[in-house]
């Protein structure tokens, strides 16, 4: 009987210090509950760093433009004076040959002449070219062969009319022509020329 009395006060202390707990635990409670929650602390805003100031870089100037170099114009060359050529000179008074050489002209041949051809363009008409043999005799000293005439050389014009004018003058300009015809005869070549050359030469005899 006894025991149980001290289990009783055992178990009775033991429910009053449990009590007594939570009675503390729930005071305690209460006075956090109502003790004033401590305002925070305000919170300072922070100052925006100021923008790193950006240094205005200058516009690189533009590049100027390369001045073209100078074109160097060559020097134009003064026009070179040709001297004109003179065809034609009248030679002093001379004979050669029984030709009468006075007025007569001095012709430079050029390309592609020939002495006919000459002779016509001296001595005009229809049969003036047939009168080159005198041309021939004439230049002799510059000419050795009256089909062959190298440009550039000089010959002599004799004046026509003084050669077939007098007697002694035909005289020494018929055989010139009748040479002529025979030099082709041989040749065989140039028949109409050798018709044409006897022709002019049978006319000096009958004048």
């Amino acid at each position: 009987m006894r025991n149980k009395r001290v289990e009783f006060r055992i178990v009775y202390g033991v429910i009053c210090v449990i009590t007594l707990s939570f009675a503390l635990s729930c005071a305690t409670a209460e006075a956090a509950q109502s003790a004033p929650t401590p305002a925070p602390a305000p919170v300072q805003a922070a100052e925006p760093e100021p923008a790193p100031a950006v240094e205005s870089v200058a516009a690189p100037a533009p590049a100027a433009e390369p001045e073209p170099a100078p074109v160097e114009v060559a020097a134009v060359p003064p026009p070179v004076a040709v001297p004109e050529e003179k065809e034609e000179e009248p030679l002093a008074a001379a004979s050669l040959n029984g030709l009468d050489l006075s007025g007569a002209k001095q012709y430079k041949v050029r390309y592609r002449d020939t002495l006919s051809k000459i002779a016509r363009k001296q001595y005009g008409g229809k049969t003036g070219a047939f009168y080159f043999p005198i041309i021939f005799e004439a230049s002799k000293d510059v000419l050795a062969n009256q089909d062959k005439i190298i440009p550039g050389t000089i010959i002599t014009i004799p004046d026509l009319k003084k050669n077939v004018t007098t007697p002694e003058a035909k005289a020494v300009v018929k055989p010139m022509l009748l040479d002529a015809a025979q030099l082709y005869e041989k040749r065989r070549v140039h028949p109409k020329t050798v018709a044409a050359l006897k022709k002019e030469a049978a006319k000096l005899t009958t004048q």
